[in-house]
């Protein structure tokens, strides 16, 4: 596919990744050289991989060679992700910089050769001149006047592109965490106290500030001690919604359960508090861990 082509289809998405603090030059660049512009059988239908993620994207995956460098070139065989389109693919390459922890180093950073540096050195491809060839394509192309255009907000809709990516910072420790919440609602969001609508407090947190999710009720996010926000007030990256392949602990020893909608425990003997399990899928407040194993969402935490 022609160069200008190929932008023009991602250009959409790319400035959109700025909402979540992924440059879009670098998105275009990375989609560019990963794909081969759009033209690597891994980009192309029914796989529609721009970025070579490797992984499954809900539930689905394809086998292909890649070339890794260890010293040396060598070739091994790995589970890619298998998106609908591109677009999945590019707003999915984002949320995997904000879903793993190795990259948070880089987001909010608008400093184009200082980003692209950053993946190099955070481990997504293995190339030793990785870094090199996305800020060769960013000059190459011109990819810098699309982080103008994001910076400026263009591209994007919503509360979300006003985020405080200084108030990010402080959030983005995740570690012990369900997720990352963004305050969307003009002059900022009221806290409750509890997951209920009668116990709005007096205290506002601001637009464009950044939590940590620590508890899911209802239609609320926790964010601390007696400290919750609706959900109609954020614009939320709950992992286990989206994190295939993301690891949770258990929080209590319990029985999981054969769907997330059943009652009744699996096994003669319950899974322990503290032991791991790799999350396979998501459904009605509940992730899988395999099989017919469901367990609440409120029963982990990703690790």
């Amino acid at each position: 596919m022609q160069a200008a082509k190929f932008l023009a289809t991602i250009k959409a998405g790319a400035l959109q990744s700025w909402t979540k603090g992924v440059l879009p030059s670098v998105t275009a660049a990375q989609a560019a050289i990963e794909s081969s512009w759009g033209e690597s059988q891994l980009a192309l239908p029914p796989n529609n991989n721009l970025f070579g993620v490797k992984g499954s994207y809900n539930g689905r995956s394809v086998m292909f060679p890649t070339k890794e460098y260890y010293g040396y070139w060598t070739t091994i065989y790995a589970a890619f992700r298998r998106y609908p389109n591109w677009s999945a693919s590019v707003y999915d390459h984002a949320n995997f910089f904000v879903d793993n922890s190795r990259y948070h180093n880089l987001l909010g950073v608008r400093d184009y050769p200082r980003f692209a540096q950053l993946v190099q050195a955070d481990g997504y491809a293995t190339a030793p001149n990785y870094a090199s060839s996305i800020i060769a394509t960013i000059e190459a192309n011109g990819l810098a006047a699309w982080d103008q255009e994001a910076f400026a907000g263009k591209g994007q809709s919503g509360g979300v592109n006003q985020v405080d990516f200084a108030s990010f910072n402080t959030a983005r420790d995740l570690s012990g965490a369900l997720g990352l919440v963004w305050v969307t609602k003009d002059g900022g969001a009221p806290v409750y106290g509890a997951a209920s609508v009668g116990s709005k407090t007096s205290k506002r947190e601001a637009q464009g500030s950044a939590w940590k999710v620590v508890d899911v009720k209802d239609n609320y996010y926790r964010i601390g001690p007696a400290a919750w926000l609706a959900v109609s007030d954020v614009a939320a990256r709950i992992f286990a919604n989206g994190w295939y392949g993301a690891t949770v602990e258990l929080q209590q020893d319990l029985y999981p359960t054969p769907t997330p909608q059943s009652k009744v425990g699996l096994g003669t003997s319950p899974l322990k508090k503290g032991d791991r399990y790799l999350v396979t899928g998501y459904d009605d407040g509940h992730v899988n861990i395999g099989g017919p194993a469901w367990i609440p969402l409120n029963l982990v935490k990703i690790v």
